[in-house]
C-alpha cells in the first residue's frame, strides 16, 4: 500500500474560495472600453463567424471585432438615433430601425441599403429577422408591429395594433417562422401567430416590459421589466420563475452560448447571470454606468455591455490550452503528408479515444522530510522537523494532527533533554492561543505536562510555559468582558436610533 501523504488542516476563518462557475466568469480579461457617442440601445451578434458584433449609438452603427476589439466598418447614413440592430441568421443582412421609424436593410459586405420602410411613425424599438430569413418584424412607439418581406419588392406590412402603449421588446423563435412575442409599457406580452395572423396568448406582467428572450423549443419566454425578471410558460401563460436580484429596472438579457446561463443588465449597474435550468444566481459583475444592452459571442468567447453613457466594455476570453492544441493537431493531421517521419511520428501526440487501453505509469512521489520520517514511525524526527524549521502553521498542525491520530505523542516528547524541548516549549507559548489550532495546542501541552511535570526544576521554561498560559486567559477574559461593555452601550445607541426613528 502506497504512503498517503500529510495533508494541511484549514482554518474555518479562510478566505471563501471562488466556485468554478466565477472563475469562469473572471476568465474574461480586463475590458476594453470605447466612448461612443450617446447610449448604446443596442448590441447584436453575428450568427457566423468571425462573430462580428453592431453597436447603435447615437446616428451610427458601427461593426466591431472580437478578436482585435477594433471597429471593422461603420454605418453613418442615418437621419436620426439608430434605436435597434439584427443580423440575419446567415450574416448577410443587417437590419436597423432608427428613431423617425424607418427601418433599414444593408448588405454587410459592402454596407450598401437594400431596403428601406417607413411605415412607422415613431421610434423603432426592436427589429428582428424571423426564421425562414425572409420576414422582417419591427416593434414602435407608434403601438404598432410590422411584418416586412425583405424579398418583395411590395413595402406594404403586415401590421398588428392589438397594443395600447409603446412597445418595447420583441422576440422571435429561432425554430418556427411563425411564432413571435412583443412586449410593451401597458404591461403585457402578447405572443402571435404570423401564419394565422393571431394573438394566441397575453400575459399579464404587471410591470412595462423591457425585453423579452424565448427559450430554445419556445416552451418558456424571459421577461425583463421593473426590478424584475420573470420566466412564463407559453402554453398557459404561468409564471415559472422570479428573479428578483435587482434593485432598479432590468433592462436587458440574453443567453451565452450554450443556452445554459442567462445573462441580464439592469440600471443598477450589475450583470447578473443565472442557471437557466434551475434560475440560481451563478455569478455576478458590477460595472460603473447603468447597463442598457449586453450580448454574448456564440462561441463564449466576448461579452460586450453598453451604458447609458455611451461607455462600450468588451470582454474577451482565450480558449483552453486543451481546445487549442486540438484544434492545432486537426489542421496538422490534415496537412501530413504519407510516407513522411511527422506521419509516422503522428501518434506520438494524438488524444485517446474511448475505446483505447491506457497504460497507467506509477510515478514515484516526491516526499517532504516530515513525510520521510512519518513514513519510517520516527515520530520524535517528524515533531522536530516541523517546529525547528519555517514551516507554515497549517503544516505544522497537521504534522502534530497526524502523530496524535496514530497515538505516537508521547513517543515523539519522550525521552528529552532541555535543548531539545526547549523549541517545543515557545511553539506551545506562541500558539496556544490561536484558534486555528487551540485543540491540538492544549493536548501538546497537557502531554508535555503528563511527561516532564513531576520534573520541573530541571525545564524551568516548562515552568514558565504555566505562567503564559495563566497570563493569557486573564487577559483573553479581560478581552471578553471589554467587548461585552462595547456591545451593551452599541445595542443602546441602536435602540435609541429605531425609537426615534418611529
Amino acid at each position: 500500500m502506497d504512503y498517503k501523504r500529510v495533508h494541511n488542516v484549514t482554518s474555518v476563518n479562510t478566505v471563501k474560495r471562488r466556485s468554478p462557475e466565477e472563475r469562469y466568469w473572471l476568465s474574461f480579461k480586463i475590458p476594453t472600453i470605447v466612448k461612443e457617442y450617446g447610449p448604446i440601445t443596442c448590441i447584436n451578434f453575428c450568427p457566423v463567424k468571425p462573430h462580428t458584433f453592431a453597436v447603435c449609438s447615437s446616428l451610427r452603427v458601427r461593426l466591431y471585432s472580437p478578436q482585435t476589439r477594433q471597429i471593422m466598418k461603420g454605418i453613418n447614413v442615418f437621419k436620426s438615433v439608430a434605436r435597434t440592430c439584427c443580423y440575419r441568421q446567415d450574416g448577410k443582412l443587417l437590419a436597423v430601425g432608427d428613431a423617425n421609424g424607418v427601418v433599414y436593410v444593408f448588405n454587410v459586405s459592402t454596407r450598401s441599403c437594400l431596403r428601406k420602410f417607413n411605415s412607422h411613425n415613431q421610434a423603432v424599438n426592436v427589429v428582428k429577422f424571423a426564421a425562414d430569413k425572409t420576414k422582417l418584424i419591427s416593434v414602435s412607439d407608434d403601438k404598432t408591429i410590422c411584418v416586412w418581406d425583405v424579398t418583395s419588392q411590395d413595402d406594404k406590412p403586415i401590421v398588428f395594433d392589438d397594443n395600447t402603449d409603446y412597445i418595447r421588446a420583441l422576440a422571435v423563435s429561432a425554430s418556427n417562422p411563425s411564432k413571435f412575442a412583443t412586449g410593451s409599457y401597458d404591461h403585457f406580452v402578447k405572443i402571435y401567430d404570423l401564419e394565422s395572423k393571431t394573438l394566441t396568448l397575453t400575459i399579464d406582467h404587471q410591470d412595462p416590459v423591457e425585453s423579452l428572450l424565448f427559450y430554445p423549443g419556445d416552451a418558456m419566454i424571459v421577461v425583463c421589466g421593473g426590478s424584475f425578471v420573470k420566466v412564463y410558460d407559453t402554453y398557459n401563460g404561468k409564471c415559472v420563475a422570479v428573479l428578483g436580484n435587482f434593485e432598479k429596472t432590468v433592462t436587458c438579457v440574453c443567453f451565452d452560448g450554450t443556452m445554459s446561463r442567462l445573462i441580464v443588465g439592469s440600471l443598477d449597474q450589475n450583470i447578473k447571470i443565472y442557471n437557466s435550468e434551475t434560475f440560481t444566481l451563478v455569478a455576478s459583475m458590477k460595472y460603473k454606468q447603468p447597463i442598457l444592452s449586453v450580448a454574448m459571442s456564440p462561441d463564449d468567447t466576448a461579452l460586450v455591455v453598453g451604458t447609458a453613457s455611451g461607455l462600450l466594455s468588451i470582454k474577451t476570453r482565450e480558449l483552453s490550452k486543451s481546445s487549442a492544441l486540438k484544434n492545432q493537431l486537426l489542421v496538422q493531421e490534415k496537412s501530413l503528408r504519407a510516407g513522411s517521419l511527422a506521419y509516422f511520428k503522428r501518434t506520438a501526440t494524438n488524444n485517446e479515444e474511448d475505446n483505447n487501453y491506457v497504460v497507467e505509469t506509477r510515478k514515484s512521489q516526491k516526499l517532504a522530510k516530515y513525510d520521510v520520517f512519518l513514513k519510517s514511525f520516527q515520530y520524535g524526527k517528524a515533531l522536530d522537523q516541523v517546529i525547528n524549521n519555517k514551516y507554515k502553521l497549517f503544516t505544522s498542525l497537521s504534522v502534530i494532527e497526524e502523530i496524535i491520530a496514530r497515538k505516537g505523542l508521547r513517543v515523539a516528547l519522550s525521552g528529552r533533554d532541555a535543548s531539545s524541548l526547549n523549541p517545543i516549549i515557545k511553539y506551545v507559548k506562541r500558539h496556544i492561543m490561536k484558534p486555528e489550532g487551540e485543540a491540538i495546542m492544549i493536548e501538546l501541552a497537557n502531554e508535555l505536562f503528563d511527561i516532564y511535570g513531576s520534573h520541573l526544576d530541571e525545564f524551568p521554561n516548562l515552568a514558565s510555559l504555566v505562567n503564559v498560559v495563566q497570563f493569557k486567559i486573564n487577559d483573553e477574559l479581560n478581552l471578553q468582558n471589554e467587548l461585552a461593555l462595547l456591545k451593551g452601550s452599541m445595542d443602546m445607541i441602536l435602540v435609541t436610533s429605531q425609537q426615534n426613528s418611529i
